[in-house]
């Protein structure tokens, strides 16, 4: 498969997962898709970034964090 295309799904995966409330955890993610845990944070950098857009258009605001607590990041 397509670089690009296993990159789009694995971000849509953590995203769709972090909209329906799951805690990310780098290390799980790496492990779930086969990439090193560097490639997992530049998706939630990704992430963060089309938040921060969406929030500048005028939608709701909404910010992805790292939570101390359970040691993994989730929308706020």
């Amino acid at each position: 498969m397509d670089l690009k295309v296993d990159k789009v799904q694995r971000v849509l995966s953590i995203f769709a997962r972090l909209l329906s409330g799951q805690c990310i955890k780098k290390y799980q993610e790496s492990a779930r898709f086969h990439v090193d845990e560097r490639t997992i944070q530049r998706d939630i950098d990704d992430i963060r970034a089309f938040l921060a857009e969406q929030m500048m258009e005028g939608q709701e605001s909404v910010n992805l964090e790292y939570d101390r607590r359970v040691r993994g990041y989730v929308l706020n």
